[in-house]
């Protein structure tokens, strides 16, 4: 079960989702590169190339849908996502991993739409079975860049509650 239960909110959480890929692909990774001094170089350029893929892929799907490219950021998206300030590397990535794990629960919520919601925005059926499929396999790439920030944290965290 799904959190969209609209077209509107379909339309809203498509345009987040390309703007917070967007912001991954240019400002966290510059951002921390500069302040890393070329550090995990190879976990920067994963996180950069992959986020750049989910943002040319979540195009295909604007244009499919018939919307236009957000050319402004979305309501709801923060002014500056990452703020880098006195952050040491495993802080840095720690920050990183939280809108990581953003991304992967909205890609999820987005792959369970319910169909009838789904078929507001894309009327041609043939698409939709596509459409799940591409929004799992982002779910899947979200969970992979959730990892590669842990492993540069230093471990696991726990949830208690």
């Amino acid at each position: 079960m799904t959190g969209i239960k609209s077209k509107n909110g379909l339309i809203d959480q498509i345009k987040k989702n390309y703007w917070m890929e967007a912001d991954m692909e240019q400002l966290v990774i510059w951002e921390t590169r500069i302040k890393l001094k070329g550090d995990e170089k190879e976990s920067l350029d994963t996180l950069a190339y992959e986020s750049e893929e989910h943002k040319f892929l979540l195009e295909k799907w604007i244009e499919i849908m018939n919307l236009s490219i957000p050319e402004t950021r979305p309501r709801g998206i923060p002014e500056e996502n990452f703020d880098f300030s006195n952050l040491d590397s495993p802080q840095m990535f720690d920050v990183i991993q939280n809108y990581e794990i953003i991304l992967r629960d909205s890609y999820t919520d987005l792959r369970d739409i319910d169909e009838p919601v789904l078929k507001k925005l894309i009327p041609d059926e043939s698409y939709i079975d596509d459409f799940r499929s591409d929004m799992g396999e982002l779910v899947s790439e979200e969970q992979n860049h959730i990892n590669i920030c842990q492993s540069q944290i230093g471990g696991f965290k726990s949830i208690y509650g």
